[in-house]
C-alpha cells in the first residue's frame, strides 16, 4: 500500500427543480424592454408567455419606482 492520499473528484452545482401548475408563466418568459427613452418619458414593453389554459387568466404587470411607489 502506498502512503499517498486518495483523491476523489466530486462536482457540485446548484440545481433548481420546478414543478409548475398546468397553467403558468413559461420559465424565463417575461421580457421587459425599453425601446424609447427620453428625458420626459420612457416606453416600456412587457411580454409574458403563458403555458396551459389561457381562458380564465389575466396577467397584470405593475411597475414601481425606486421609492417602492407604484408608477401610474
Amino acid at each position: 500500500m502506498s502512503n499517498s492520499p486518495v483523491f476523489t473528484w466530486r462536482y457540485f452545482r446548484h440545481v433548481l427543480l420546478v414543478k409548475p401548475n398546468k397553467t403558468h408563466i413559461a420559465y424565463w418568459r417575461t421580457l421587459v424592454t425599453t425601446p424609447k427613452i427620453t428625458k420626459a418619458q420612457a416606453i416600456i414593453e412587457i411580454t409574458t408567455e403563458l403555458v396551459g389554459d389561457k381562458k380564465h387568466v389575466e396577467i397584470l404587470h405593475e411597475i414601481f419606482k425606486v421609492q417602492n411607489k407604484l408608477l401610474k
